[in-house]
């Protein structure tokens, strides 16, 4: 692992391609190998047509982004051009997208797809006089995953990108000789924290698409090393151990949602060495990370950032938090400096932090709290079910009531009989609907409506 701090940004890749110019540093869809040198050629290339644009230092430039090669390449451009990445993921509709271009005032577009870099108004921003900007030299402005509002876009610095990848690169023990598999949107944190491990590691970075279940089974049947590494969320996983059979030797770095216990089982029963960690965009990935042995928590808090149960809510402070967001409201942060969540858990008797869901999403039938996310947990063990939502509607008698939504080849009586068999009576989804899909982000979380 590189123990020196590069410090900026705009450093990485040329420090890494200076380092080892010959070694493979990413694999691409087609299974292309791109050494570091090829990588930071392309993007040299895409600098000085930045540089044409009318792009300065300081200026917002938003990255089209495709989950490949030319979006690390345009990445890396940005920032060794001085500027800041606003990545946009390729999903959105084009109102979508052009909301995110008008609140980040961008200067500039880089399409990947056809490799174009496109003026937005052209002019530059001296950063120490950006009004409402932060004055910590931001390099990213990165969005939430958005499955339950309208996604923000978080302002994230070069020092607390580089402080998180040597965190992760730390807690998994990653070195220059290890393969990183990256199933995760190159448009959010989880994405974009890979592509700075990897420079900073020298690592070298398997891309895949986040819903290739049969290439994310295919890389880990073919571990039988420790020097495999990839990210997942627990639907990722569930789907990638149900195609699997051999037995694996990887870690696994699960998050984005919180996993249930015989999920984490399966995957210690098949060789894999699984990290729990609670993260968000806010404090620029992990909160927490460990080594599950075999036990569904998050692990403890990273070095540096304080993680609180506040009324049921998880509370982080730290350098790692984010100043603000670039738009969509302001950080909901208390006088003592704790950012609250929104996200509901607990400490287990070794202090170590379990993930129980939204707090927002709590169903209240007639006086009991229940978790959706507990009934989800339950219903994704039956084989039959490829995913799950949970929520309350409106009762009468109880104020509310339990609905799960069903994708699967399974039908309502089963489901239901299958959860009187795991749930208190009042937990019990009073209403079942099983339906051919379910609408899931880049992320392949269920979209929340």
């Amino acid at each position: 692992m590189c123990a020196q701090s590069l410090s900026s940004a705009n450093y990485w890749l040329e420090y890494r391609a200076e380092a080892s110019p010959n070694t493979v540093a990413v694999v691409d869809l087609d299974d292309e190998a791109w050494t570091w040198r090829s990588l930071a050629s392309a993007a040299r290339s895409m600098v000085d047509r930045i540089g044409d644009a009318g792009v300065g230092r300081g200026d917002r430039v938003a990255i089209l982004v495709d989950d490949d090669i030319a979006t690390i390449a345009a990445l890396h451009a940005v920032w060794i051009a001085g500027a800041v990445a606003v990545p946009i993921h390729r999903r959105f509709t084009a109102a979508e997208s052009e909301r995110v271009l008008e609140s980040a005032d961008c200067a500039a577009m880089i399409d990947t797809a056809c490799d174009a870099v496109t003026s937005g108004r052209g002019a530059t921003r001296d950063p120490s006089s950006a009004g409402g900007r932060s004055t910590r030299s931001e390099v990213l402005v990165v969005l939430t995953s958005g499955t339950t509002s309208a996604a923000k876009g978080v302002k994230i610095t070069s020092d607390q990108l580089e402080r998180a990848a040597r965190t992760y690169l730390s807690r998994l023990g990653v070195t220059s000789g290890d393969t990183w598999l990256a199933p995760l949107p190159l448009a959010h944190i989880g994405g974009i924290g890979i592509v700075v491990r990897s420079a900073l590691s020298g690592c070298r970075i398997v891309l895949c698409e986040p819903s290739d279940t049969d290439r994310i089974a295919r890389y880990l049947a073919s571990c039988r090393e420790r020097s495999a590494v990839v990210s997942l969320v627990p639907t990722q996983l569930d789907r990638a151990l149900r195609s699997a059979a051999a037995l694996m030797r990887a870690r696994v770095l699960l998050g984005g949602a919180a996993a249930s216990q015989r999920l984490i089982e399966r995957a210690c029963d098949a060789g894999l060495e699984v990290f729990g960690t609670y993260g968000l965009s806010e404090v620029v990935g992990a909160a927490t990370i460990e080594s599950t042995s075999c036990g569904a928590t998050a692990g403890v808090a990273v070095d540096g950032l304080e993680v609180r149960i506040v009324d049921g809510e998880i509370c982080v402070a730290g350098p790692q938090l984010s100043a603000g967001y670039e738009w969509g409201g302001d950080l909901a942060v208390d006088d003592g400096g704790m950012y609250h969540t929104g996200d509901a858990g607990f400490m287990d008797g070794t202090r170590r932090l379990v993930v129980t869901g939204r707090l927002d999403d709590l169903i209240n039938v007639g006086g009991e709290n229940v978790n959706p996310a507990e009934i989800e947990a339950v219903i994704d063990e039956h084989p039959a079910v490829e995913a799950v939502l949970v929520d309350g509607v409106p009762d009468f008698d109880r104020g509310q009531v339990v609905r799960a939504t069903v994708a699967g080849r399974i039908d309502s009586k089963t489901v239901k009989k299958h959860c009187q068999e795991r749930l208190a009576p009042f937990k019990v989804p009073r209403i079942v609907e099983v339906v051919d899909s379910l609408e899931t982000s880049s992320l392949g979380k269920v979209k929340r409506t």
